[in-house]
């Protein structure tokens, strides 16, 4: 789409003239050596990045970054031969060149500026979802990475999985018929962890393992709070989107590839328990998308959170039993006349359940055929090859801004409790000034700036 433009930095520099090495124009996989082996780098290094950084031994690392040294202790005593910073800015000005790529594993308020700052270093990236917190700043990473020609990957590993095929393939055959509605649930924002407040969180002293200015990024500042960090950060607007952003990411993405879904007609919502500051105790939304070629109109109905002691579960979901569904933490439902495809899990990385159970006896006894290609080794080896071949992951930062887009939404629409009616030319939410002020970020003064020639790139997007 016209939002997200296709302009190359080759194309750029040539139409201003600009003379530059031969080397700045390619590609970094074909800058570095040839090998198997990549040389990557990790910004986030301690909590969730520990699995990334444990899964990918079989590459060299080059240098991590955290500004939490007590979070990150544990992946530095185990790598002790590998560099390690709290300044981003030393990191990649000292290891850039010798990098092919670099992994983001940061809270979600931070992925805006580190990204861009990664790929205008010329490295290729690998971004945890949510791809930003607003829609202003994913139309302004997929630009910078179409502009600089990067590989790049974001991080919804159940797209790479062969259930999230399966499920388009069995939808596309029509084993249950078109599908007209999606359920979606989650227990998160888990009850253990659920903080609701109308201010900002009491300031406490700093602790000298953390320097709290980095950890902010570009946010305005506010004092620190052991309620934002380490953990909790994702309760709290000014870092990130509650569960929708976080589980939903994972979820949304299997209903856009199987149903070819782009920005919906409308997001209605229901909360409970939200504030200027905090995500809703719980939420109920209704996702309505018009008719996509052969598929008719869908309702996606997305429910999270507790009431009480009793999570927010869907009932009278068509021939699903409402105590498998309450016996589910995390799941799916794509309903059609003939019957419902059920997953018990935040990612299709099984076969789908089919209900009723005739249907599905039927289905096992005579399964669709298999056409779409499978990802061999997963999501990161999928960014992987990308970088050796010179292209983007399947699901790239062009794919993943526009999925963070549509999941946003729903986060606008819970954050300001209107009704989301949203016209993407214009990045504005019709008939809600609250809600559209809501998506563009409050960012600090001084933070990160783009280079001219990205600056003028991001100059036509609307703003």
């Amino acid at each position: 789409m016209s939002s997200y433009p296709t302009l190359r930095r080759r194309d750029f520099l040539t139409s201003l003239g600009v003379a530059g090495s031969a080397a700045l124009l390619l590609p970094r996989s074909l800058r570095a050596a040839p090998s198997d082996q990549l040389k990557i780098g990790f910004i986030g290094a301690g909590g969730w990045a520990q699995a990334a950084i444990s899964g990918q031994v079989e590459q060299h690392y080059v240098a991590f970054c955290d500004v939490d040294d007590e979070r990150a202790a544990k992946t530095y005593a185990d790598h002790p031969q590998v560099p390690h910073y709290r300044d981003v800015r030393k990191f990649l000005d000292r290891h850039a060149a010798e990098m092919d790529g670099v992994v983001i594993t940061t809270p979600d308020h931070a992925h805006y500026p580190l990204a861009m700052m990664a790929m205008e270093a010329g490295l290729n990236v690998y971004l945890e979802k949510p791809m930003a917190t607003t829609p202003w700043e994913c139309r302004r990473i997929a630009a910078a990475a179409a502009f600089h020609g990067v590989s790049t990957q974001l991080g919804t590993q159940g797209h790479a999985m062969e259930g999230t095929r399966l499920l388009r393939e069995w939808i596309a055959s029509g084993v249950v018929g078109p599908v007209t509605d999606v359920w979606l649930w989650t227990d998160r924002t888990q009850k253990r962890i659920s903080i609701w407040s109308e201010t900002l969180a009491e300031a406490e002293p700093e602790r000298d393992t953390i320097d709290w200015r980095a950890w902010l990024m570009d946010r305005p500042y506010r004092p620190y709070s052991s309620q934002y960090a380490p953990q909790v950060w994702r309760n709290w607007w000014g870092f990130g989107s509650g569960a929708i952003c976080d589980i939903g990411m994972h979820m949304f993405d299997a209903v856009r590839f199987a149903l070819d879904t782009g920005f919906p007609e409308s997001v209605i919502p229901e909360v409970s328990g939200v504030s200027e500051y905090t995500i809703p105790q719980w939420a109920n939304l209704r996702y309505r998308f018009p008719a996509r070629g052969s598929h008719p109109p869908l309702t996606v109905h997305w429910r999270n959170g507790w009431k009480g002691d009793v999570q927010n579960h869907p009932s009278g979901i068509p021939h699903v039993p409402d105590e498998v569904v309450r016996e589910t933490k995390n799941g799916m439902a794509f309903a059609g006349p003939e019957g419902t495809m059920f997953i018990p899990d935040m990612r299709v990385s099984r076969s789908p359940k089919i209900y009723p159970e005739a249907r599905e006896q039927e289905v096992r006894a005579n399964r669709p055929a298999k056409w779409l290609p499978r990802v061999k080794g997963g999501h990161f080896q999928d960014w992987y090859n990308a970088i050796h071949a010179g292209r983007s992951g399947g699901a790239d930062f062009a794919y993943g801004a526009a999925l963070t887009e549509q999941v946003l939404l729903g986060a606008l629409a819970e954050r300001s409790g209107e009704e989301i009616r949203w016209d993407a030319a214009s990045m504005t939410a019709i008939g809600s000034p609250k809600a559209t002020a809501m998506a563009r970020p409050e960012r600090r003064d001084g933070a990160w700036q783009p280079t001219r020639e990205l600056a003028a790139v991001l100059a036509k997007l609307p703003d």
